[in-house]
């Protein structure tokens, strides 16, 4: 049954998030009270416990990406609700491969776009601005209008599916 309400949400996050570039309240939130519900019935309070858990380690790690303006709330609040249905190792392993994935379709939009050397620029003067003089304000300064936006679901869709398989088959692809 989790695997239906896990597809579900998936699913009707990235309609909305292909539609309309963000992920409604009500999708998250019905999704994280699907899955802790579910995990209650379960599981028992055990289940329900666990199932907090889980959705605890899917918003924290992502609502500190959240606060530098690298995602959107409605994403951070997806994680916690896949953290809900399906764990926080699941959800933290999804977050990682959804990474990985988003700078792979970055990477292919900045080629597409001629802009692959002024980017990766950027990028070093960030990481050069933080690792060595301390100083944060990249992350923050670069703004919203600097940022290269697409829906996150591109990346997130794919992510899902490869731990989904993973869960599936034991294949190993587990990250953490």
């Amino acid at each position: 049954m989790s695997w239906i309400l896990l597809a579900t949400l998936v699913i009707i996050a990235t309609i909305t998030d292909i539609r309309g570039s963000r992920i409604p309240n009500w999708v998250t939130l019905t999704g994280a009270a699907a899955g802790i519900l579910l995990q209650l019935i379960s599981g028992g309070w055990a289940g329900a416990w666990s199932s907090l858990i889980g959705l605890l380690s899917g918003f924290l790690p992502l609502f500190l990406l959240y606060l530098i303006g690298a995602l959107g709330g409605g994403d951070v609040k997806l994680f916690a609700a896949i953290g809900a249905i399906s764990g926080g190792v699941f959800a933290l392993n999804c977050a990682v491969y959804s990474l990985l994935i988003a700078g792979l379709i970055g990477i292919g939009i900045l080629v597409g776009r001629r802009m692959l050397v002024p980017g990766l620029k950027r990028v070093a003067y960030s990481l050069v601005a933080i690792v060595r003089l301390g100083d944060f304000r990249p992350l923050t300064a670069a703004g919203q209008k600097n940022m290269l936006r697409f829906p996150f679901m591109y990346a997130v869709m794919p992510a899902v599916l490869l731990m989904a398989i993973d869960q599936l088959t034991g294949k190993g692809w587990t990250v953490l």
